[in-house]
């Protein structure tokens, strides 16, 4: 899942796999819309270019969507702790579909389960009954 830390404003980053050539982010990286999850009408809708409010770039096999949020204009405010779909078209095509979370919180300060590691008990001992 992504997260999208939404403090302090700026440009924030959404680490995705569109599948996309690096020529084709140089040229125009589709139509990129994001809906509030439960909502069917889109909160913003995004043509990433260099040099605009957001932009995509290569970093391999997955690219990074960054976007400028206090450039960019929202019809409905990002709101904290919820879930937002995002789809990117290109050439007619759904590149990308998938979900991020929006979060206030500190991101460098958490983990899932770091050094944390759960034995799982169990009691069965593998008895057949007849």
């Amino acid at each position: 899942m992504n997260y999208l830390d939404l403090t302090g404003g700026g440009w924030k980053t959404l680490n995705i796999n569109a599948n996309l050539d690096s020529s084709d982010l140089d040229e125009n990286a589709g139509i990129w819309t994001i809906y509030k999850d439960g909502n069917s009408s889109s909160n913003i809708t995004l043509n990433p270019v260099a040099g605009g409010s957001s932009f995509m770039t290569s970093q391999g096999y997955y690219q990074t969507l960054s976007l400028d949020l206090d450039s960019l204009v929202f019809d409905i405010a990002l709101v904290d702790e919820s879930q937002y779909t995002i789809e990117g078209i290109f050439n007619d095509k759904v590149i990308y579909r998938g979900k991020f979370q929006t979060t206030a919180k500190d991101l460098g300060n958490y983990s899932i389960n770091k050094d944390v590691y759960v034995e799982k008990v169990t009691n069965n001992n593998y008895t057949i009954l007849d």
